[in-house]
């Protein structure tokens, strides 16, 4: 296998292998070498090593504005079942608002592929900032869908807020360290 390929008809290169299925493709068999590394070295200040996803509707020769919804890039995880390379996570970036000038609002989705085979976006960030887990239209800073857990003690700026729950199944919220719950929910 030669250590670099040019398939030139169908404008591919394959590194490791001279059948590439995309185009740029990398095989290696090597346990101890697995990784693309982008190396920089500068001064404090200087850029930071990086990968651009590009996106526009047209051409490359004629691009024009992307849209709301528009995937701009995505980062797949694929593993072998057997017979073939299924994916089983992936992260997409995509359009979240109307793009302007210097502007194109954006949104990052985490999405795993669940037992059924069904690929199911998990965790969102919206250009808002919002975040939600479970919900892909998060109304808040911190939006969760379903059942969740939170252990420990959460910090906020008017103390602590400890979540306790009972054995009778009373929920208590604490703030401060009181002696008392600022807040309960019984069943």
């Amino acid at each position: 296998t030669p250590i670099l390929y040019i398939d030139g008809t169908n404008k591919r290169v394959g590194i490791g292998t001279a059948v590439p299925t995309d185009y740029l493709m990398i095989v290696t068999n090597d346990q101890d070498d697995r990784g693309i590394k982008i190396n920089s070295p500068g001064s404090a200040g200087d850029r930071s090593p990086n990968l651009a996803f590009e996106r526009s509707r047209g051409t490359a020769s004629s691009p024009s504005i992307v849209a709301i919804g528009d995937e701009v890039g995505q980062i797949d995880f694929l593993g072998y079942d057997g017979g073939t390379f299924v994916r089983n996570a992936i992260i997409i970036s995509s359009v979240d608002g109307t793009p302007s000038s210097n502007i194109v609002p954006g949104k990052i989705g985490f999405f795993t592929t669940n037992t059924s085979g069904s690929l199911v976006e998990k965790m969102t960030i919206k250009a808002s900032g919002n975040v939600g887990i479970g919900t892909t239209t998060p109304g808040a800073l911190l939006a969760v869908q379903g059942p969740a857990l939170i252990k420990g003690t959460t910090t906020s700026i008017g103390g602590v807020l400890t979540p306790s729950i009972s054995a009778t199944g009373t929920l208590g919220i604490y703030a401060g360290g009181a002696a008392a719950p600022r807040l309960t929910i019984s069943t």
